[in-house]
C-alpha cells in the first residue's frame, strides 16, 4: 500500500503568508528547471539563484498547492540552510506559524504559536518598577 503524504490541518478560511530564503550548494540545471516548472505549474513566483531560492506567497492554500511546491523543491534541492515561514491568520484569532526547512530531500515542518505575556501600562513612558 503506498504511503500518502501527510496533509496539513488548518482552520477553515485561513489566510497564509509564506516568505523566506534558503541557501544551497550550487544548484544543478536539472534542479533549477524542476523547481521553476513546479512554481510555474502552481502559478507561484520564485527567485532562483545559483545557490539560493527566495519565495513569497500570500493568499489561501486550502488545497496545499504551496506545500506541494515546497515538497517538490525539497526533493530537487536535497539539503539547504534557512527556512520558509508561513503565518496562518484566521479572523479574530492570534496567528499560527509553520516553519519549513529542507533536510535530505525531505520537507520538515515545525509549528509555532504566539505566547503573550502579561499586559503592561506604558502610557507614561517611565520604566516599570
Amino acid at each position: 500500500m503506498p504511503v500518502s503524504e501527510p496533509r496539513l490541518t488548518r482552520p477553515p478560511g485561513a489566510h497564509c503568508s509564506y516568505s523566506g530564503v534558503i541557501h544551497t550548494t550550487a544548484l544543478s540545471h536539472d534542479a533549477i528547471e524542476t523547481i521553476q516548472k513546479s512554481a510555474d505549474a502552481s502559478g507561484l513566483s520564485v527567485e532562483i539563484g545559483n545557490n539560493y531560492i527566495e519565495f513569497d506567497f500570500e493568499g489561501r492554500d486550502s488545497n496545499q498547492f504551496v506545500v506541494d511546491f515546497l515538497r517538490t523543491m525539497a526533493q530537487a534541492v536535497k539539503t539547504a540552510t534557512g527556512e520558509f515561514r508561513c503565518e496562518v491568520s484566521v479572523e479574530k484569532a492570534d496567528p499560527l506559524f509553520e516553519f519549513f526547512s529542507i533536510r535530505d530531500g525531505r520537507l520538515i515542518r515545525q509549528r509555532g504559536v504566539i505566547v503573550r505575556q502579561q499586559e503592561e501600562d506604558i502610557t507614561s513612558g517611565e520604566p516599570a518598577s
